[in-house]
């Protein structure tokens, strides 16, 4: 883990940084690779991107209105970013493909206090 930019940043590339993530999330299509993690550092439950993006470094998303993973959990399967299924989660990709998906991830950031992620992008324009 690292900061830069005011930001908390994870290293896809890092078994120490890895094991912080609880529950790895592929697609729910039939793609089937990670794309999103989710786990507690320090007390505070976040998310991170884990789609192949070809970057090693990924920021993290700390959550300040959730107290723990399973509810976290809840709350996306609720906004239809995440799904439930028989061994555990899958992020819900059905997003790409309709009309309400960024609205889902908008409720779902909103509803869990995520603090927004996307900082060095929007620092570089």
């Amino acid at each position: 883990m690292k900061i830069k930019y005011n930001c908390e940043w994870l290293s896809i590339n890092s078994k120490k940084d890895m094991e912080k993530v609880e529950i790895s999330m592929m697609d729910n299509s039939e793609w089937e690779y990670d794309r999103v993690g989710v786990g507690m550092i320090k007390g505070r439950v976040f998310f991170v991107d884990l789609d192949d993006c070809n970057e090693d470094w990924r920021e993290v998303e700390y959550c300040d209105k959730v107290k723990s993973v399973g509810r976290l959990l809840k709350i996306g399967v609720e906004c239809k970013v995440f799904e439930k299924i028989d061994w555990g989660y899958d992020e819900n990709d059905m997003y790409r493909c309709n009309m309400n998906g960024e609205e889902d991830w908008v409720k779902f950031r909103e509803l869990v206090g995520s603090n927004g992620g996307g900082k060095l992008y929007s620092f570089m324009e």
